[in-house]
């Protein structure tokens, strides 16, 4: 079953290294757009976090689209690979270790997540947020 998009909107960016900041400012925008202010933290930090391991692992462009369906957002990052994400930091890792953390943040902002392998290369890795009801905004 298709669920009901609200909005959508989609930007391709380029393998360097001032994509994540680029996305991060994408979706921020459009959120603000459509007064979903309270979703910007989380969604940045996700967007963020997924846009860079697609610009160090898949060496590929990434395509970032969001939407808003009637009871979240979805974010999703797509690129080349074909080589699912992997989360490398164990729990109770030292802290001070560089890399693996980014996956543990998509998991602890997103209410979902996961990744999906397109059918010729590729994959896209997706995060879910939850919409408050306008009603609850009063």
């Amino acid at each position: 079953m298709t669920s009901q998009v609200v909005w959508a909107n989609e930007m391709q960016f380029a393998p360097g290294t001032t994509s994540p900041a680029a996305a991060r400012n994408f979706v921020g925008s459009l959120l603000a757009r459509h007064d979903l202010i309270y979703l910007v933290e989380d969604v940045r930090l996700v967007v963020s976090e997924l846009v860079t391991n697609a610009v160090v692992h898949a060496r590929s462009p990434v395509t970032v689209r969001i939407e808003e369906v009637p009871s979240c957002v979805k974010v999703t990052v797509s690129d080349e690979s074909p080589d699912l994400p992997v989360v490398r930091l164990e729990r109770g890792a030292p802290s001070d270790l560089e890399g693996g953390r980014g996956l543990w943040l998509v998991d602890a902002c997103s209410s979902s997540w996961g990744t999906d392998v397109a059918s010729g290369s590729g994959k896209s890795t997706w995060a879910r947020f939850g919409v408050q009801p306008k009603s609850a905004w009063v």
